[in-house]
């Protein structure tokens, strides 16, 4: 996913002419630019880009590893904390082939791929389901019920969402019966975003 991102990301750069074939030789303006986007590219800017340009294999590796550590290195300063399913529930968390959820409380919407240059600075919520009862999940400020969300079936349902509406194709569960009541209970939303073409085909 980060690397079809990088992929926009550079189709975007080289249509306005930000990002010049040449700069793919200078790491220091491949890390300004990209890594940092430090020209000011923005997340609707490459949801809506339908003209990919090719190549610069090699230099999307190195900026999706450098990208990658710096997420982390963010994450790990962040609050880090637990979700889990409510006792009395009989929910499970499923698990999609991009299993990563993020929340986007100022647009209020579930993002497709993180802007990475936006991590630490505005309010994200990034879930990974570990198991079938609990999720892992960061956020820019301390939760004010503590570090583990136990009653909040209104995000396990999100979460859940999150996970058919941004898998590419497969979502994984060791109960048929799980992902059968979902797609009854999540089935019209999903219709009407891959009727508007905000999803690609989901499979089961």
């Amino acid at each position: 996913m980060l690397h079809d991102y990088l992929l926009r990301f550079l189709s975007v750069g080289y249509s306005q002419k930000l990002i010049d074939y040449s700069d793919l030789g200078n790491k220091e303006v491949l890390l300004r630019k990209v890594a940092y986007n430090e020209i000011d590219i923005t997340y609707e800017q490459l949801q809506n880009q339908v003209k990919i340009v090719g190549g610069g294999k090699p230099q999307r590796l190195l900026l999706s590893l450098i990208i990658a550590s710096d997420i982390a290195e963010k994450i790990g300063r962040r609050n880090l904390n637990i979700l889990e399913v409510p006792t009395k529930s009989n929910d499970e968390f499923v698990v999609s082939d991009n299993p990563v959820v993020f929340l986007d409380f100022e647009r209020q919407t579930i993002l497709h791929f993180v802007p990475w240059w936006e991590i630490g600075k505005k309010d994200f919520w990034i879930f990974m389901p570990i198991s079938p009862k609990k999720a892992i999940f960061y956020s820019k400020s301390k939760n004010k019920d503590g570090p583990v969300e136990k009653n909040n079936n209104d995000l396990v349902q999100l979460l859940n969402f999150g996970q058919y509406l941004c898998c590419s194709d497969n979502i994984f569960s060791h109960s048929k019966d799980i992902i059968e009541r979902h797609l009854n209970l999540y089935n019209n939303e999903l219709r009407h975003l891959k009727q508007v073409g905000i999803m690609n085909e989901v499979k089961f």
